[in-house]
């Protein structure tokens, strides 16, 4: 969603459709998961949307490409390092 153009016909939908419902569905997760309903894989769903939102970045703000570059190396590098220890 962050990494496409506003020249697309697609992208207010995008934007309005599934950025709400994305959020919603992040909030029933996480309540869901602390009411011990059902079993979330919370962290892992949050990286993916922080992943997901640095790689939008790079491609949708080319001038900055360097700096999202740069940290999706490091969360990769972190995610690894957690992973498989130090």
């Amino acid at each position: 969603m962050l990494g496409a153009a506003p020249v697309n016909r697609f992208y207010l939908w995008f934007v309005k459709k599934n950025a709400a419902m994305l959020i919603g569905w992040a909030i029933l997760c996480v309540i869901l998961t602390q009411f011990k309903l059902l079993n979330i894989a919370n962290a892992a769903h949050f990286g993916g949307l922080i992943f997901g939102t640095l790689c939008g970045l790079y491609y949708g703000l080319p001038r900055f490409r360097w700096v999202f570059a740069t940290l999706i190396l490091g969360l990769l590098v972190w995610s690894i390092l957690i992973v498989f220890g130090r």
